[in-house]
């Protein structure tokens, strides 16, 4: 099993006194090591984009989707320095036509001009605003290959000098679109986000030239991001999808994985072509490698029978039409999935201004006290397990309040934790993603006599945190460590939306697939993660011993 976080580090980086233990060295995460001044971290620069095996990988692609395409004219959006087109092209019988904001910089593209070259033409333009008309792109009936890689996670209000004529033009298009294939589609205004336009102006271009295909480089979070499901709705009820690659992080590296989307002229919720090429992630890129790929992609292919390669959009998952597919889990099997909206209810807490807006009953009550504690995962452990009657402990002085003149029948606003609920608390930004486990106190520990309670006390998670509630205790502990995992980690930002900082809404948890094995499995795996936190737990108290021995705290 791979605890994540928390319980791995990379030895190789570490350089602590023999007075802390291995043991309890590989237990703390680099931030825990470097808070405590026991490590120093160090940045690694990703991989640089391979556009030489992007470039190869697209042509094969082509040469199975479109074995007749003869294509000797591209067409590179947001070209930048023309880094597809110089290693996808070559020789004279090649037009490149690029559009960019800004000029070309590159030095090889500046030096390019001889007769064994293509031939380049640039246009410093908006890609929106570029038509035949103005010269930006060729009028031409011949085959074409459009290529774009947009810039990505531009938010739509940074998008506003572009957006209304973006706006204008793809509208147009996926009108007309729908009304040749006379089927009624609802075209929302805006898109969700910008990447969408992007991908739209591509496929128009591509619609609008016989024989042609287009390929647009996108970020893998558009392909199962609830809030994008517009595009991928679009996408397959007006027959724009071809193909979808998951490009192994060694061409393309984000911290989401990239896809290349192929996207032609195609029939209304037409079965498109899937290849997961993440199983070759952190494999040296090599011209053998690439061969491998292609073998995998020529197999994949001819299973044309098989679901798991040729797919519709799910339209049954709230109506957020994924077209990502879940990595494959290393645990668990694919019949065990479900979504996990369908085992658990989640809820979102409460903003603080709900709390202090709550109605008053205007008495002054000072035999009466309800504290309210308003609890935030920043008073809990990563990962712990903790019983509800020890909650309020956790929180400072600042979060609690006295609730005794407010009417106790509108309590049911501030959605408070149920003494005897079982709930798992999700921080709703990350990664990591906190979690911590809520549970009545008989499983914490064992009974003890009740302490006299002088008042009653409500637990109101902030809004920064979903409750996710469970009718199994058992299953509660399965997930706790299932989500703490690096798979389950992985899950959560695969889920997960924003534009700069990754977080979460009640649709993208509800709509996340989870495992559910058998009770004896989610014991064992309960378990083997309980003693690994344990230990994580003892290491911290260690680390944090010898750091404060040393006088680094």
């Amino acid at each position: 099993m791979n605890w994540p976080r928390r319980a791995i580090a990379n030895n190789d980086a570490l350089h602590i006194a023999q007075r802390m233990s291995e043991e309890a060295i590989v237990l703390l995460s680099r931030a825990e090591q470097a808070k405590l001044g026991l490590y120093h971290a160090y940045n690694q620069e990703p991989e640089p984009h391979s556009s030489a095996f992007l470039a190869n990988l697209v042509s094969f692609m082509i040469s199975k989707l479109q074995p007749t395409l003869k294509a000797h004219t591209l067409i590179e959006l947001c070209c930048r320095d023309f880094e597809f087109a110089q290693d996808y092209a070559n020789g004279p019988a090649w037009s490149i036509w690029g559009i960019d904001l800004k000029d070309p910089e590159s030095t090889e593209f500046r030096t390019r001009g001889t007769s064994a070259d293509p031939s380049f033409t640039f246009t410093k333009a908006d890609v929106f605003a570029s038509t035949p008309e103005s010269g930006a792109v060729p009028r031409t009936d011949e085959s074409t290959l459009i290529y774009c890689r947009p810039p990505e996670q531009i938010p739509l209000t940074q998008f506003e000098p572009s957006l209304e004529i973006a706006e204008e033009h793809v509208r147009d298009f996926l009108t007309s679109r729908a009304q040749q294939l006379q089927t009624f589609v609802d075209v929302p205004s805006p898109l969700s986000v910008s990447e969408w336009y992007y991908v739209f102006l591509t496929a128009s271009l591509a619609c609008e030239r016989p024989d042609s295909i287009a390929v647009v480089q996108v970020s893998n979070r558009l392909l199962n991001l609830a809030r994008a499901a517009d595009g991928r709705r679009l996408l397959c009820q007006l027959g724009l999808l071809t193909a979808i690659v998951l490009l192994p992080n060694t061409i393309a590296a984000n911290s989401d994985g990239y896809a290349l989307l192929f996207l032609s002229d195609r029939k209304p919720n037409e079965p498109y072509f899937l290849f997961d090429g993440r199983s070759f992630d952190n494999k040296p890129m090599t011209s053998e490698l690439m061969h491998q790929i292609q073998d995998s992609i020529s197999y994949a292919y001819a299973k044309t029978t098989d679901v798991t390669h040729w797919r519709l959009g799910d339209r049954g998952a709230e109506k957020i039409w994924p077209l990502l597919p879940s990595a494959k889990s290393t645990s668990f099997a694919e019949e065990f999935f479900v979504r996990f909206g369908t085992v658990a209810d989640i809820r979102r807490g409460i903003p603080r201004s709900t709390l202090l807006k709550m109605p008053q009953m205007g008495l002054s009550r000072t035999d009466r006290r309800i504290d309210c504690y308003y609890l935030s995962l920043k008073h809990l452990v990563d990962g712990t397990v903790i019983g509800f009657e020890d909650l309020s402990e956790h929180v400072s002085d600042t979060d609690i309040y006295d609730m005794g003149d407010t009417d106790p029948g509108l309590f049911y606003r501030l959605k408070p934790l149920g003494e005897y609920e079982t709930c798992m608390l999700i921080s709703r930004f990350g990664p990591p993603f906190k979690l911590a486990l809520v549970v009545p106190g008989s499983m914490k520990r064992e009974p003890t006599p009740q302490k006299p309670q002088l008042c009653p006390k409500l637990i109101v998670p902030c809004d920064v945190v979903f409750c996710v509630s469970f009718k199994d205790e058992l299953l509660a502990r399965f997930f706790l460590a299932y989500l703490s995992s690096d798979e389950g980690q992985q899950k959560l930002l695969a889920s997960s939306h924003g534009d700069a900082l990754a977080q979460l809404s009640p649709k993208d948890l509800r709509s996340m697939t989870v495992p559910v094995p058998g009770q004896a499995e989610q014991e064992r795996y309960a378990q083997e993660y309980e003693a690994k936190q344990r230990a994580y737990e003892d290491a911290l108290k260690q680390a944090e011993h010898y750091a404060a021995s040393k006088g680094t705290m």
